[in-house]
């Protein structure tokens, strides 16, 4: 299959790479269908902080092409968003939903070192797959599930952290993708007014002025 790998700093090619294994009894393949670039992706396009050979990419959707036997809530054919950042799939805070606090240690986003490949790709394997790989309701559009694997729910939880009361005034800085929802997800919660704030004139150009 195809993937985008990393080759080094500023350095990125189309290459042909094995196609994936499911990763144990509980894991899925995904055929990747939309996938997003990531800041954390350019990150790593700039500096290669990890080395080489890196198949980048933690933001991606599909259909399930492959199941292991011990998964309960997938079949073959079904519509998935993939989880950006994935851990042990046993602990009590993977468990919960929050393997960005993995108590065994073993958070990890797609796509940021060799040895979990990302989903720039034209498929990734993903373990633990109920978990880690999350039905898409009908009628979400591809263009807006893929936003749910990491961007949004990034910017819905700065929110959710900021204590927005009903009638308080907000202020976002930032307005890059992650400010955009920040300032979106922002709304939902009763603010009196947002204030978006940030020094780039092309930012700047689609928000509205007091």
């Amino acid at each position: 299959m195809r993937a985008t790998v990393l080759e080094g700093p500023r350095r990125v090619a189309v290459e042909n790479v094995p196609d994936p294994v499911l990763p144990g009894p509980e894991g899925v393949i995904v055929a990747v269908e939309r996938t997003a670039i990531c800041g954390s992706d350019l990150h790593l396009y700039h500096d290669a902080p990890t080395g080489s050979g890196i198949r980048l990419g933690h933001e991606a959707i599909g259909t399930v092409a492959e199941v292991g036997p011990h998964v309960r809530s997938l079949r073959t054919g079904d519509r998935v968003l993939v989880s950006g950042v994935i851990g042990c799939g046993i602990c009590t805070a993977c468990l919960a939903g929050q393997p960005n606090v993995c108590l065994n240690d073993k958070n990890a986003a797609f796509g940021t070192m060799p040895d979990l490949p990302g989903g720039q790709a034209e498929a990734m394997a993903v373990p633990f797959a109920d978990l880690f790989a999350l039905p898409i309701p009908d009628g979400i559009a591809d263009e807006e599930a893929v936003l749910l694997t990491d961007i949004l729910p990034t910017g819905y939880l700065g929110a959710l952290r900021a204590d927005i009361r009903p009638g308080a005034t907000v202020v976002v800085v930032g307005l890059g993708p992650v400010g955009i929802m920040a300032l979106q997800c922002a709304s939902l919660f009763g603010p009196a007014r947002i204030l978006a704030v940030d020094v780039v004139p092309e930012r700047l150009a689609g928000v509205p002025r007091a």
